[in-house]
């Protein structure tokens, strides 16, 4: 930010020259706007004072929205699911095998015709409850998995098509896994943890394979890989390819049957850009603008016998208003230009604290082009439109003998 800091310095230091230097163009342009220009360049400290102000506008709201948008990007690559998006999934929690038998054809009877997939709970020889998980990092965050257990039939669901080789992997008992980076020199290290029970570590075969999603991670374990680890398996989660009716009443109807029930739909990623990016447009129309007409009207009184000696030779009122619409047009379009590059100095450097979460990840970039050709194209426009349309036409002034 400190860098930041000082290009926007510099800029502010050097908008006189810049004005003087961009003048030079006067000579090329048509006559309302050569005498605008010049006019500009005439009285520098009005007309730099008014590009720096539009500048640190054009600046600072670029500046926000490049890290706004970056942030946003940064969170929907970050973003990871376990199932694929549009997956139902029941689970049953620590329960009876008979409660989870009234469960399951409870849950049956309430999605006639949906296929169903199971998973299994992994218990010890004491019937404590244990959950198999690995870490890995996803977007450069430490992500910790928990794995699931199940059959052919999961797998086909979390891949959303049937995968000759992952199929067979899984069958000769392997543990087919979504994150790649997880599985070193053919295995998953693994941690069995329970909330009663010692703590383990595991390391099984496994094969990297591609989920249904781009965003999805996690693993499948076969049935029997667990159990030869030295756990028990038992049914206690179910999986579909089902989105509820928003009137649906499933999680209400299998909480009757038993309160340790959890209903999830994984509806993916849900954030959206702010919209309060936008309100900043708002703010820079109102200051930009604003603060053009009020240098513009200066520019327009000091005009005055210019712009009454082009009415006393035939100039139209329209030949006037392009007069001050040229000056309008001249200290934003600077202002913005310039301040175009201060902001995207000052983005890039906004953007690095707000999308990095830890030492070697790098930093997320993304430039909301939209907003940014709005602020720097849309503001001089407006503000140029809107000293046309001013009333500009002066009394003829009787002239001394």
């Amino acid at each position: 930010m400190s860098t930041a800091m000082l290009v926007m310095i510099g800029l502010v230091v050097v908008t006189p020259w810049l004005v003087r230097f961009t003048g030079r163009a006067a000579t090329r342009l048509r006559l309302p706007l050569r005498v605008s220009v010049r006019d500009a360049v005439r009285h520098r400290s009005r007309t730099s004072s008014a590009v720096a102000a539009v500048m640190a506008v054009t600046a600072t709201v670029v500046a926000v929205g490049i890290g706004t948008q970056s942030e946003h990007m940064d969170r929907r690559n970050a973003y990871t699911s376990a199932r694929p998006t549009g997956t139902l999934a029941i689970w049953g929690g620590t329960m009876t095998d008979g409660t989870w038998s009234r469960l399951r054809a409870e849950t049956v009877r309430r999605l006639p015709g949906v296929p169903l997939a199971s998973g299994y709970q992994a218990k010890d020889t004491e019937g404590r409850r244990y959950a198999l998980r690995y870490t890995v990092r996803w977007n450069g965050i430490r992500t910790r998995r928990t794995v699931a257990i199940g059959d052919q039939a999961l797998l086909r669901l979390l891949q959303g098509r049937h995968d000759p080789q992952a199929a067979a992997a899984l069958a000769s008992g392997k543990a087919v896994v979504f994150d790649a980076a997880a599985v070193r020199d053919g295995k998953l290290a693994l941690r069995a943890g329970s909330t009663s029970g010692p703590a383990r570590r595991l390391e099984v075969p496994a094969v990297p394979a591609t989920p249904a999603d781009e965003h999805q991670g996690g693993a499948l374990l076969p049935r029997t890989l667990v159990e030869q680890a030295g756990f028990s398996t038992a049914e206690r989660q179910l999986y579909a390819m089902y989105r509820p009716p928003a009137d649906s009443t499933l999680g209400r109807d299998l909480a009757e049957v038993t309160r340790r029930v959890t209903v999830a739909s994984e509806e993916g990623y849900r954030n959206v850009p702010d919209p309060g990016l936008w309100s900043w447009l708002v703010g820079a129309l109102v200051l930009v603008v604003g603060g053009t007409l009020a240098a513009t009207g200066l520019a327009a009184a000091d005009m005055r016998p210019e712009r009454s000696t082009m009415m006393a030779i035939g100039a139209t009122p329209g030949t006037l208003r392009m007069v001050v619409a040229g000056q309008a047009l001249y200290i934003s379009g600077l202002g913005a230009s310039v301040g175009l590059v201060a902001g995207m100095v000052t983005g890039v450097a906004l953007s690095r604290p707000m999308t990095t979460h830890g030492a070697g990840d790098p930093a997320t970039l993304a430039i909301p082009w939209p907003f940014v050709i709005a602020v720097v194209v849309g503001l001089p426009v407006l503000a140029t439109v809107t000293a046309l349309v001013t009333r500009t036409r002066l009394p003829l002034a009787p002239r001394l003998r």
